[in-house]
């Protein structure tokens, strides 16, 4: 009895249907590689939650999905106005928890990004395969946004105090959005110094053009605008909307 080898060896049909077979698999693998990496990045991506500092809202190790359709328009950007306004069709508001993106992230290719985004969806963003850093700095973080370019901001006793541009008077985080949320402030260490990335209170400033003012929930924990300053609008990459993992917290935002 022939094996199956052998009778492609002598069967020309069979030959052909084989490498059509191979062919139209490849591309079967390259449509859906597409199409993960358009949904990774124009729809939704999955996010790690890597550390304690957005507690008491979300906990380390609680997976999350962002949208970057959340991501404000880039400062000096040359998107048509068409496209431009698919791209970042879903608002960005006050009380939202967004997605930072790392430093060294405005200066990898497009074909590094490309890796980037894969590797970080099926590992839930917790290994980059171009670099790493111990550093939040130089790390996706989410935080909260609590002000807007235009706002004047001071923090007191952890809580943030914002005047909007078209405002006379200053009022609380919490009165200006809809967003419920809560805070969560330890114990003081006296050798930390008051006026450190941990402060409970900041002197007022007053955001520029593409700037926004973003602080962790858990305000002794979580490094953010009291110690970065504004950041730009570049460096938000998205928001979050849906938390996916655990089941039993399973919620959209």
């Amino acid at each position: 009895m022939q094996s199956r080898d052998s009778v492609y060896n002598y069967s020309y049909s069979l030959k052909q249907q084989r490498r059509s077979d191979i062919f139209f698999g490849l591309i079967y693998i390259l449509v859906i590689f597409l199409l993960c990496i358009s949904i990774l990045t124009f729809l939704i991506f999955p996010v790690s939650v890597a550390s304690q500092s957005m507690q008491p809202k979300l906990s380390g190790g609680e997976i999350v999905f962002a949208t970057p359709l959340a991501s404000p328009q880039k400062e000096n950007s040359l998107n048509i106005p068409f496209f431009s306004s698919i791209l970042h069709c879903v608002p960005l508001n006050r009380g939202d928890i967004v997605i930072l993106a790392p430093k060294y992230h405005e200066k990898t290719t497009v074909w590094q990004k490309i890796v980037i985004k894969v590797v970080r969806f099926v590992t839930f963003q917790k290994y980059d395969p171009i670099t790493s850093s111990k550093f939040v700095s130089q790390n996706y973080c989410l935080r909260r946004l609590v002000a807007m370019p235009g706002d004047t901001v001071y923090l007191k006793n952890y809580v943030l105090y914002v005047k909007p541009a078209d405002q006379n008077h200053s009022l609380t985080e919490f009165e200006l959005t809809n967003t419920a949320y809560d805070l969560l402030v330890e114990e003081f260490k006296p050798e930390w110094h008051e006026k450190g990335e941990f402060s409970g209170n900041l002197d007022p400033i007053v955001l520029g053009e593409n700037e926004y003012f973003v602080l962790a929930d858990n305000r002794s924990h979580g490094v953010d605008s009291r110690y970065w300053g504004a950041v730009k609008s570049d460096k938000i990459a998205g928001k979050i909307i849906l938390r996916f993992w655990p089941f039993s917290k399973f919620s959209a935002f």
